[in-house]
């Protein structure tokens, strides 16, 4: 597991460093949240949620590449909160994770209004607690694909939202000191709501 945050923080350290030697017309620091209780997630294995609540924030920084300042890439920072309960005599379960990564940002017009983005973070971190009270500690890794639409409200800010659809892949779980290789996957649509700042 050492060898897999060595070359994750790599990736990572790579992205960081690349910005500021990009052509830079423009910079972005981005809000996404968003309560969802209709969308629940797919989980592979699966588990039916008779109740489901889920707490999303994210936040993205970036720097455009090129002048026309439509393109940008930079970390992202992703923690949600899930809880959902099978049936109504089943106890609650909960799931956090936090997911550290890129994104990759491209808006289609030049106002910067229709919007195309791409996650992936080679870093998912997480816990997951069974209606037995056993806590498992996660990691593994995700991708993050949205389409949305951001206006302004004043000069610097923008309001926006997206639809994105998201998947996590769990690779690894520690329970006390026993680790186990696992493929347990969460997937599902993820609308967000989003504050940015803009400098161009």
């Amino acid at each position: 597991m050492g060898h897999k945050k060595v070359s994750k923080f790599r990736y990572l350290f790579f992205v960081i460093i690349l910005i500021p030697k990009l052509s830079i017309a423009g910079f972005i620091t981005q809000w996404s949240f968003f309560y969802n209780t209709i969308f629940p997630l797919t989980e592979n294995p699966v588990v039916n949620s008779y109740a489901y609540s889920k707490m999303d924030n994210a936040i993205f920084a970036g720097a455009s590449i090129g002048r026309s300042a439509k393109l940008f890439l930079g970390p992202s920072y992703h923690l949600w909160n899930n809880s959902y309960q099978p049936s109504s005599s089943d106890t609650a379960r909960t799931l956090s994770f936090t997911n550290f990564g890129a994104s990759l940002l491209y808006f289609f017009d030049i106002k910067k209004r229709w919007k195309l983005e791409l996650n992936y973070s080679p870093s998912v971190n997480g816990t997951r607690v069974l209606a037995n009270g056993t806590e498992e500690i996660l990691t593994g890794n995700s991708y993050r694909v949205g389409f949305g639409y951001h206006r302004h409200f004043s000069k610097l800010f923008v309001l926006g939202f997206t639809v994105y659809y998201h998947s996590i892949s769990i690779t690894d779980k520690v329970i006390g000191t026993t680790e186990t290789k696992i493929t347990d996957t969460y997937s599902g649509v993820l609308p967000m709501v989003e504050l940015s700042f803009r400098t161009k």
